[in-house]
């Protein structure tokens, strides 16, 4: 497994001073540190796949090259760790030898960024002395041969990739360009505009769009400035100049995600969903504008796949960010999946420019920090959850939070001895209801203040229980039906048994681990078989103990627990 040494050499320090320079903010250590962000170019490189297998392919080059480097330095015994500057661009001689007319040689480079490096100190840009040069002395060996191994595992990796040509995400792209992206009964403008987070991407996108017929203009950083003019002349629904039609798709990155109008098109394709959800919204917004002339806006989605979004849960995450959303500012239109929940009131003061519904809460809390330092200090810095009554009963109010999930508000009122009314509410809704005022005195938590608990991590498990189960869909059905099957095999021992419960449970809940995992056991058992109970029992044990057992398990600890984070009563 790729580990992403490239960015892991704080952890291989041999110096404690060195590695103070790098700790993170609450103490963190360096290899928290270290790890985070080996952890966060993992799943960028998951995203990339996701992408397109062509963006993907071109990461793991650049992942070659960056690895390569950091070798080269070790070799060379000049190791730059610098945050703040682009090393790997930095070391890149050749494009600086291309775009500078003579021969740029690797010391060249060094020098290079032994200036920068000097400039940041005299700068005092240069905090705590990040950025600095190291020799092989200063790191464990083991770090090297870490990095000789990753970059074979890469550059393998990289040549098996390289020679796959096919990506069927693309194919159905370009599929569904004409009868769906420009079907004349939905697409009533004849434009389109695309977005992807990877350059790569949209240009792969933008050659299959001009093969199907359609003149497509490509917008990126480098060419976002000169092209403005154009974008408006053929995009804008607002320009006041001669409208033109000199095209009729615009495929971008993120440059045009804000600022820019382009509701002259009422299609809008996201080929990747982004990984923060405001830039979602962000984009469906230079479409849904004032002064667009069509009635309806479509907007396509490709959703990553169950084994991509399993990594970086994606859809999970953007889904629970849309429905705040809807929930706090009264969105009115599902954006993302049919799962969402519109709410419908009036937010025209927000509109109007008056005070932000969040803005007071906020003074107030620099208000609280202002005057109570220490304690606001020992609220941010505590360790473990806040659970504390203001009444022996009445209405209940926790938020939620799961290892890899997002917080969540919830409300329980008692409507009867035992039976609680749990809803999901929006943080504006949280604030407000639990202000109480300055004098007020903390009580004994209620007896069935256990009750109340579980009954909030209920609340909050089954909302993400929906959104894996719609998405689930005739694949989860399949699965089950397998486990019956498996399930109905004559003698199956206790333990088979046992871990066939367990994996409907997980089943139940939309895993796509799980879902997945099944199908492939039905799979093998039948072609190992022919026929289901012409197996030998003992391999039927066997092969669950080996695939669902371990699995089980693993699901368990990468899901997590939900916890109470904050719960009072008033």
């Amino acid at each position: 497994m790729v580990k992403i040494f490239r960015y892991r050499a704080i952890e291989y320090f041999t110096d404690p001073a060195n590695e103070r320079k790098h700790t993170g903010r609450g103490n963190r250590g360096v290899n928290d540190v270290a790890k985070q962000l080996a952890i966060i170019m993992q799943i960028l490189l998951v995203k990339r796949l996701e992408s397109s297998f062509t963006a993907f392919t071109q990461s793991l080059l650049n992942l070659r090259r960056y690895t390569e480097n950091m070798i080269k330095m070790w070799e060379n015994d000049t190791i730059f760790v610098c945050p703040q500057i682009d090393v790997n661009k930095e070391l890149d001689y050749e494009t600086k030898t291309l775009k500078r007319g003579r021969r740029v040689s690797f010391n060249d480079c060094v020098e290079e960024i032994r200036a920068k490096i000097t400039k940041l100190t005299e700068q005092g840009r240069n905090e705590k002395g990040q950025n600095a040069e190291y020799n092989r002395k200063d790191f464990k060996e083991e770090y090297y041969i870490q990095l000789k191994e990753d970059f074979r595992l890469i550059s393998n990796l990289y040549d098996r990739w390289a020679k796959n040509p096919q990506d069927p995400k693309f194919d159905a792209f370009k599929e569904n360009i004409k009868p769906e992206l420009f079907n004349p009964q939905k697409n009533t403008s004849g434009k389109l505009v695309i977005f992807s987070e990877a350059i790569d991407t949209v240009q792969s996108l933008a050659r299959a769009v001009k093969a199907k017929g359609y003149k497509a203009l490509v917008i990126t950083a480098a060419n976002r400035d000169e092209m403005e003019h154009t974008i408006e002349e053929n995009f804008d629904a607002n320009y006041e100049g001669v409208w033109k039609d000199d095209y009729n798709v615009i495929i971008t990155t993120e440059v045009l995600a804000e600022g820019v109008n382009l509701h002259r098109a009422n299609v809008i394709l996201n080929y990747d969903t982004p990984w923060n959800s405001t830039r979602l919204m962000q984009r469906i917004g230079r479409v849904n504008r004032i002064g667009s002339k069509e009635p309806f806006v479509y907007v396509y989605n490709f959703m990553p796949s169950a084994e991509g979004d399993a990594q970086i849960q994606l859809v999970r995450k953007a889904h629970t960010k849309l429905q705040s959303f809807h929930v706090l500012f009264g969105e009115d239109s599902k954006i993302f999946s049919e799962e969402e929940s519109v709410v419908h009131y009036d937010i025209a003061k927000a509109v109007d420019g008056e005070e932000s519904p969040l803005q007071k809460y906020v003074y107030e809390l620099k208000q609280y920090k202002d005057t109570h330092p220490e304690r606001y200090l020992q609220i941010e810095q505590a360790d473990k959850d806040w659970q504390i009554a203001q009444a022996a009963s009445g209405t209940a109010y926790f938020i939620v939070k799961a290892p890899h999930s997002a917080r969540l508000a919830i409300r329980i009122r008692t409507e009867a001895e035992g039976l609680y009314n749990a809803k999901i509410i929006s943080l504006l809704e949280l604030l407000e209801d639990m202000r109480v005022k300055e004098n007020a005195k903390h009580v004994p938590l209620p007896d069935n203040w256990r009750q109340l608990s579980a009954e909030a991590i209920k609340t909050y498990n089954q909302y993400f229980v929906r959104i894996n189960k719609s998405r689930a869909g005739d694949k989860a059905t399949a699965a089950k039906e397998m486990l019956v099957k498996i399930n109905n095999t004559p003698s199956l021992s206790l333990q088979s048994k046992i871990l066939l419960k367990n994996a409907r449970k997980f089943i139940d809940r939309g895993s796509f681990d799980i879902i997945k995992k099944v199908l492939a056991i039905g799979q093998e058992l039948e072609e190992r078989g022919l026929r289901l109970f012409a197996i030998e029992q003992q391999d039927i044990d066997e092969i669950l103990e080996r695939e669902i057992g371990k699995l089980v398990a693993h699901v368990e600890s990468k899901q997590g627990e939900a916890s109470i984070v904050l719960g009072t009563i008033k």
